[in-house]
């Protein structure tokens, strides 16, 4: 289990990978810990900035420059009308019609962004009022969001499927874009890469 001051009150428990995005998750919760959201991961990097000179926190940043982090926060796609963003730490293969009912009873794990938004390079500013942005790291998160961009000085970027025929679950990761060196949310992947890593959290 992680020992750290600064990342306790997170309940950071391990750091598995690296791994693709399913044996990653798949990992975790074998080990009988929590997949992590994108709200958790981005407050385990804040906390990382802020303590440099902690180990594991640089180790952290080490891994968020040179590889990138999985998330169980996942993307579907409603073809012509936007994504749902979908906080899936139990694994859960849902379809549009049970992710609408969840979002219609104001389950917070699922939210809903229509097209429209900005995708590629952006300024921070444009990055940190990005309406799938705010979704997918949730509103409470956006002053870490703010902070770990600005750590990292450069342009953020977006990525994510606009177009599809049929629903398309997408597979997140966050990164730094390897154009600009900013802060990207990767939300356009099937999770194959094999040099992801994802934070598990404590029950």
């Amino acid at each position: 289990m992680i020992q750290s001051e600064y990342l306790a009150k997170i309940n950071l428990g391990e750091i598995v990978g690296p791994e693709d995005h399913q044996h990653a998750m798949q990992l975790i919760t074998v080990k009988g810990l929590i997949r992590p959201t994108s709200t958790q991961i981005i407050s385990v990097l804040d906390e990382a900035f802020q303590n440099k000179d902690d180990t594991l926190c640089t180790y952290i940043i080490n891994i968020l420059k040179n590889h990138y982090l999985w998330t169980a926060t996942e993307h579907i796609t409603k073809p012509r009308e936007g994504i749902f963003v979908y906080d899936n730490i139990n694994g859960e293969d849902l379809n549009i019609y049970q992710l609408t009912q969840k979002l219609d009873s104001k389950n917070k794990q699922v939210r809903f962004v229509p097209y429209g938004f900005k995708t590629k390079n952006q300024s921070i500013k444009e990055f940190f009022n990005n309406q799938l942005v705010i979704k997918h790291f949730g509103e409470e998160a956006m002053p870490s969001v703010e902070k770990v961009a600005n750590h990292l000085k450069f342009d953020p970027y977006v990525s994510a499927l606009l177009e599809s025929e049929k629903p398309e679950r997408r597979y997140c990761a966050i990164l730094l874009d390897k154009t600009t060196r900013g802060l990207a949310l990767h939300g356009a992947g099937q999770g194959t890469g094999k040099d992801g890593y994802a934070f598990a959290i404590k029950k």
